[in-house]
């Protein structure tokens, strides 16, 4: 029982960890897209009632997260 403890500890602060560094690697990179496209808020799609197709840079933030993330390799 001790030992799943630990383990699930050490897999709680892993996952934290990678949290922390890709939010850290994120928040510029989406930042940066938002002032390039002159995005004032990023929504989640659940919560938008009416929204039109041009709206959603998901596809172009994640290219731009991808291309960060791979130069972080």
């Amino acid at each position: 029982r001790t030992e799943r403890a630990r383990l699930s500890q050490e897999l709680a602060s892993r996952y934290e960890a990678e949290a922390q560094r890709f939010f850290e690697t994120a928040l510029p990179v989406l930042t940066r897209l938002m002032d390039d496209e002159g995005v004032i808020a990023l929504i989640r799609p659940e919560l938008v009632l009416l929204g039109a197709d041009w709206l959603d840079i998901t596809e172009l933030a994640i290219a731009r997260l991808d291309a960060a993330t791979a130069s972080q390799d």
